[in-house]
């Protein structure tokens, strides 16, 4: 599955790790906002197609996602 970021400039090709059975919705603030999901996608099922070089890490609270 393609995806990309909230800007367009990064896009990602993905496997969810269990299709679409675990959505959740993201609590901050821009994409409860916006109504956003969220899924699980195992770092071996992610490929950058383009974009790599504008990405960064962004963690809030517990910093552990």
């Amino acid at each position: 599955m393609k995806v990309t970021c909230h800007c367009g400039t990064a896009e990602l090709d993905i496997t969810l790790a269990n299709d679409l059975t675990d959505i959740s919705r993201c609590n901050c603030s821009f994409c409860s906002g916006h109504g956003a999901a969220v899924v699980t996608v195992w770092v071996e099922d992610l490929k950058i197609v383009r974009g790599e070089d504008y990405l960064t890490l962004h963690q809030l609270g517990s910093k552990t996602a």
